[in-house]
């Protein structure tokens, strides 16, 4: 049986990093896919003794299958294993190789600071010049920008970006069913949409209502009620979506497929999307082989709709910006700066370069 020798500071170095990556981007609760080569790059190469020892301590595997090549590639999936977190923070607590160990930690393994100090040790040494010359990489796809600091935890992101002056964050209220809504309306779509337009209008208050009667998290709620705008299902299905954000519990399924609001802005969502299919315009319609038959518009079909605006929307965000010389990180339909933006002033600009109107919220 492997065991690492704690007063290595090898060994530590390799132990902040595996911590400090698993902190910040995984969760005890909520399984997430990762990619072996992404681990390797923090928990070290996989045929070794520490990276095997340090991924039996601080992953559980919730789903062993994957594959690769093809039209669809898939990954294994993991969750934080609390146990092996506390266990590795007690050999670092304890550990004669560790130097920089801040004074205000102790033996509660739970402190927010435990968490603090090893996660920005990795996102400092693995984004630093990024942080500082405001110069991000991204990589493209589906039309969205991606840049690996996008998958730490908000509160732990926000909190590095704003040692590094990006004290201010914005994002597009309610984006999604904004630019549905006004593409809609663009094709032709004059039509009342009642419980639509209460959501724009008040949909922090019908997202605590939606929560109440759910008994969901606000977090989950906002997801649950966003998924619905590109055609989740919602039914008595584990293969849905909206089954795993309704705790797969069938009386909540069946008041999802009775309740007044749910089902009043699944209609209305579904007429929007009527007037951007029908334009045929933004999808591509696909026909079967065999009988020439028009094929379903998917969710995915319509996510990508969606992605493509988002993209534009962002595009003229950062434009923008960079004309005003602040530096920025984007969040797909967001952003963190440097300095405090005129929001009226970059909704007219949105307006005038995307046709868009566009609400900027503050956080």
């Amino acid at each position: 049986m492997y065991t690492p020798n704690f007063d290595d500071p090898r060994v530590i170095k390799r132990i902040k990093d595996a911590l400090g990556f698993s902190l910040g981007v995984l969760s005890e609760t909520e399984s997430r896919p990762w990619s072996s080569r992404y681990i390797d790059k923090y928990f070290g190469q996989a045929q070794g003794n520490l990276a095997s020892y340090l991924k039996n301590s601080l992953l559980i595997c919730t789903n062993h299958h994957y594959s690769f090549g093809g039209t669809v590639s898939k990954c294994k999936e993991y969750k934080l294993n609390p146990a092996g977190v506390e266990y590795l923070k007690q050999q670092l607590y304890y550990s004669k190789a560790v130097t920089d160990m801040p004074l205000t930690l102790n033996t509660n393994w739970n402190n927010p600071i435990w968490d603090n100090f090893l996660v920005k040790k990795i996102i400092e040494k693995e984004f630093h010049d990024e942080l500082q010359s405001g110069d991000f990489e991204y990589r493209e796809s589906h039309h969205r920008l991606f840049n690996n600091l996008q998958n730490y935890k908000s509160i732990k992101r926000n909190s590095a970006l704003a040692d590094h002056g990006y004290k201010y964050s914005y994002d597009i209220s309610a984006c999604a069913p904004t630019i549905i809504e006004q593409l809609s309306r663009r094709y032709g779509n004059d039509l009342w949409m009642p419980y639509y337009e209460e959501y724009l209008t008040n949909k922090h208050a019908v997202r605590q209502n939606v929560s109440k009667d759910f008994e969901l998290d606000m977090k989950r709620t906002k997801t649950l009620i966003n998924s619905l705008f590109c055609g989740a299902r919602i039914g008595l299905s584990p293969q849905f979506s909206t089954s795993i954000l309704l705790d797969n519990d069938v009386s909540k399924i069946l008041l999802a497929k009775e309740h007044e609001f749910v089902q009043g802005l699944k209609q209305d969502i579904k007429t929007a999307w009527s007037y951007i299919i029908a334009s045929e315009q933004e999808i591509p319609r696909r026909r079967k082989i065999e009988n020439n038959r028009l094929l379903a518009v998917t969710s995915k079909d319509k996510w990508v709709v969606y992605f493509k605006y988002e993209r534009y929307m962002i595009n003229q965000v950062s434009k923008y910006l960079k004309q005003k010389h602040i530096k920025h990180f984007l969040i797909h339909d967001g952003w963190s700066c440097n300095r405090e933006i005129d929001k009226v002033e970059l909704e007219q600009h949105l307006f005038d370069t995307t046709g868009f109107r566009y609400q900027i919220e503050q956080d």
